[in-house]
């Protein structure tokens, strides 16, 4: 439809420059139709070229549905789960360098998508994969409370409900103990 209306204008604006250039031409009473000089047509041995059979395919019948006023069931895509996280365990919760935190979690199977996790509430850590581990998420970030719960909730990256909720103890550091 875009490219008829682009047409159609290319052809209008065509006419009007042919009539603007006859005007500028001096011919004030429009587009001169003066008859070109006609040539002489001279007999000649070369024949007229004559049309040549073709094949041309036949109509076929292509059967169309017919519109009813029954609605089609279609399938609603839903978010089905890559893991079964009910089988998720933590299985070490420990400290970094810089007052960081770090909690590693096994997966029953290879670990798949991207995560990050929120502690408590407001703390976000990243969580990365370790090639020689395929199965254990590494999440690190700010040290939320030592010898204390911590509330925390396991996301999908691209997702803002968590796959995984639970609260936690988080011991002394064993470099804090006498």
């Amino acid at each position: 439809m875009v490219k008829l209306r682009s047409v159609i204008l290319f052809s209008i604006l065509l006419c009007a420059s042919f009539i603007l250039a006859d005007c500028a031409a001096g011919n004030s009473g429009g587009l001169s139709l003066a008859k070109a000089p006609s040539a002489t047509l001279l007999p000649s041995d070369t024949p007229f070229p004559t049309a040549l059979p073709t094949d041309t395919p036949s109509p076929t019948v292509t059967p169309t549905q017919i519109p009813s006023n029954t609605p089609t069931a279609t399938q609603t895509p839903t978010p089905t789960s890559i893991v079964d996280f009910s089988k998720l365990k933590i299985i070490n919760i420990g400290f970094l360098d810089n007052w960081q935190s770090l909690i590693t979690f096994r997966f029953p199977d290879t670990v798949k998508g991207q995560y990050f996790l929120i502690v408590q509430d407001n703390k976000q850590y990243k969580c990365t994969l370790q090639p020689k581990y395929p199965k254990n998420l590494y999440c690190f970030g700010p040290l939320t409370a030592i010898a204390d719960n911590v509330d925390i909730a396991l996301y999908l990256y691209d997702s803002s409900t968590p796959v995984y909720q639970s609260t936690v103890f988080v011991p002394y550091p064993t470099w804090a103990l006498p």
